[in-house]
């Protein structure tokens, strides 16, 4: 089924998944394109992302911030992310 959008996000993203959005959005203008590509390379439901999920991650989702704003950036939020 198609995801229904609203500001960049999905309306039925889980609470931690959102909780990722809030952080990303403050790193890049495209969060949920981000997340949800990341998400879906590793094989886990970006609507419905855990922090154990986002332990596998992570380190695409910083890699990837690095290579559309600055390296760090990518620190930044990866720091942001791992205290979530």
């Amino acid at each position: 089924p198609e995801t229904r959008m609203t500001a960049k996000r999905p309306a039925d993203v889980g609470a931690f998944a959102g909780r990722v959005l809030d952080v990303l959005e403050r790193h890049t203008m495209f969060p949920w394109p981000l997340l949800k590509t990341q998400a879906e390379r590793a094989g886990v439901d970006p609507l419905a992302l855990t922090k154990g999920d986002l332990g596998v991650i992570v380190d695409d989702v910083e890699k990837a911030l690095a290579r559309f704003t600055s390296p760090e950036k990518a620190a930044q939020a990866r720091q942001e992310l791992l205290a979530l």
